[in-house]
């Protein structure tokens, strides 16, 4: 078994799905806005690892919706 060590779309696509569950347990707004902080906090650290990594699809794939993009977080 080769192990390369790299982060590969499967891998970042596996990981929106799963903060994509919680945005359903982050209702109030709290917690909305933690959610959202983690999914662009996970999405800095992928561009760091693979330059073609495109954040605006991954936070897309968290369920991020238009509005978000123009959230504070």
């Amino acid at each position: 078994m080769i192990c390369n060590n790299e982060m590969t779309r499967k891998h970042f696509k596996a990981m929106a799905e799963k903060l994509a569950e919680l945005k359903d347990a982050s209702a109030q707004e709290d917690g909305r806005l933690v959610w959202m902080a983690a999914c662009v906090a996970m999405a800095t650290a992928c561009k760091q690892f693979n330059g073609r990594f495109d954040s605006s699809k991954f936070l897309l794939a968290c369920g991020f919706n238009s509005e978000d993009f123009g959230a504070r977080i």
